[in-house]
């Protein structure tokens, strides 16, 4: 939700794409965001946290950070990182 009570990003049914299941990171990834939908996931990979599909599109509105893709196994998909000493 935003400040004034909108809601903001995809239906929390349409966060975990079959695309996603390509990688090892991206099947744990899945698997942890089907036990949590409606939160916002954040991996930690290497110096980054990173957040991947929907959950990226979302944080980077919330958080004003940039949304990129990466092809992940096959398939591209948003991404959204943050530096691990900025998060500190």
């Amino acid at each position: 939700m935003s400040k004034n009570g909108e809601k903001i990003g995809k239906d929390k049914n349409e966060i975990i794409s079959g695309d996603m299941h390509g990688t090892p990171l991206m099947k744990q990834y899945a698997t942890w965001k089907s036990k949590y939908p409606d939160a916002i996931m954040l991996f930690r990979v290497g110096d980054f946290y990173e957040t991947f599909g929907a959950d990226a599109v979302l944080a980077s509105k919330i958080l004003g950070i940039t949304l990129t893709a990466r092809n992940n196994g096959g398939s591209n998909i948003e991404i959204s990182d943050i530096l691990l000493k900025v998060a500190e």
